[in-house]
C-alpha cells in the first residue's frame, strides 16, 4: 500500500462542535467474501484496525492467488489477494512483535498493468487451437464469476486477461521470506520505494529512515496539504507523527520552532523544543510551515527541507 493523504486548512473559527456519542466500529468485510476486490480491501481493513483475531484467516490468503483490480496514476493494474494479504500480515506482526519466520517463504509478484495483461493474454490465446482456446478462455470466465466477480467492464476484460495468463503459467512468481526488521519482502520494499521516484512539487520536505527515503510532504496550490509515502511500516510511523503535526498539536496550525542564528532548531534544558505562537497551514509561504513540521520529525526521522530553485 502506498500512503497518499492530505490535511486541508482549518475552517474559519466558529462555534464548539458537538460531541456525538462514541459509534460502534463497522464490522471488517468478511475475508471470505465472493468478490476478490472485497476479500482484499478485508484484508487492508484488518490491518488498519489491528484485528489480530483476523491473523489465521489472513493466513489462509496467502494461496489466493483470485486477481483484483486498482487504479494507480489514474492507470488500471491488476495484483491477488494474497499480496494484500501478505502487507497486512506484515503490519499486524510488526504490531504484535510476532516472529514473521513462521510465515516461511511466500509468493509474491509485482502488480501487472491491466494495458499489458490483455495485450499478453491476446497473444497468448492466439497462438492456441481452436479447443484450447476454448478450454483456457471457459476455465478463466469461470473462475472470475466464482472467485472474482470483477466490478466493470474495463476490470473484466483486465482480469480476464490476467487469469487466462494464470491458467497458462505465464504469471512469474518469486518465493521470498519477511524481513524481521522491515516485515516486507525484498519485492515488496522494491515496489515501495520505486513509488517515490517522481520528483514532488516545491517546496516540499523529505523525510528519511536509515538513508532510505519515506515519502514527502507538501502543500498543493488549492491549500490541501500532501502527505505521500511509501507503503512500508517506517513510511506509516511517519505518517502518524506528521499527520499529529499539521494541525494535531494545535487547532490553528502548527507550533512555530524557534531557531537559532545557524538556523537550527532551539531546544530547553529538557531537550524540548522551544515554541513561540503558531505557523497557520495556510501560511503565505508554505516553506514556513515545513521548517517547522521538520524540526518535530527530526529527532526519530531525518529530514530535508527542498525549496524553490
Amino acid at each position: 500500500m502506498h500512503y497518499t493523504s492530505g490535511v486541508d486548512a482549518p475552517p474559519p473559527p466558529g462555534p464548539p462542535p458537538l460531541t456525538p456519542p462514541p459509534l460502534t466500529p463497522p464490522p471488517l468485510t468478511p475475508l471470505t467474501a465472493p468478490s476478490s476486490r472485497a476479500r482484499a480491501d478485508a484484508a487492508s481493513q484488518a490491518a488498519a484496525a489491528e484485528a489480530f483475531p483476523a491473523l489465521d484467516a489472513l493466513r489462509g490468503l496467502l494461496a489466493d492467488d483470485a486477481p483484483f483490480a486498482f487504479r494507480h496514476g489514474g492507470a488500471l493494474h491488476v495484483s491477488e489477494v494474497r499480496m494484500r494479504a501478505l502487507e497486512a500480515l506484515g503490519q499486524l506482526y510488526r504490531a504484535a512483535r510476532l516472529p514473521v519466520d513462521e510465515l516461511g517463504r511466500v509468493l509474491v509478484r509485482k502488480a501487472m498493468a491491466g494495458e499489458e495483461a490483455v495485450r499478453r493474454a491476446q497473444e497468448a490465446l492466439e497462438g492456441l487451437d481452436d479447443a484450447r482456446r476454448a478450454e483456457v478462455a471457459g476455465r478463466a470466465g469461470a473462475y472470475l464469476d466464482q472467485r472474482v466477480r470483477p466490478g466493470d467492464d474495463d476490470e473484466r476484460e483486465a482480469l480476464f486477461a490476467y487469469r487466462v495468463l494464470q491458467e497458462l503459467g505465464q504469471v512469474a512468481y518469486r518465493e521470498e521470506a519477511l524481513d524481521p526488521t522491515t516485515y516486507l519482502t525484498p519485492t515488496q520494499r522494491e515496489v515501495a520505494f520505486s513509488q517515490l521516484a517522481r520528483e514532488r512539487p516545491r517546496p516540499h520536505l523529505c523525510v528519511l529512515a536509515g538513508g532510505e527515503l519515506l515519502g514527502y510532504v507538501w502543500r498543493e496550490p488549492a491549500g490541501r496539504w500532501v502527505l505521500d509515502f511509501a507503503g512500508v511500516p517506517a513510511a506509516a510511523d511517519a505518517v502518524r507523527l506528521t499527520r499529529s503535526v499539521l494541525g494535531g498539536l494545535d487547532p490553528g496550525g502548527v507550533p512555530r520552532v524557534v531557531r537559532d542564528a545557524a538556523g537550527r532548531p532551539r531546544r530547553d534544558e529538557d531537550g524540548a523544543l522551544v515554541l513561540d505562537g503558531v505557523v497557520p497551514l495556510d501560511a503565505p509561504d508554505p516553506a514556513e510551515v515545513l521548517r517547522s513540521v521538520a524540526a518535530f520529525l527530526e529527532d526519530p526521522f531525518a529530514v530535508a527541507l527542498i525549496e524553490q530553485q
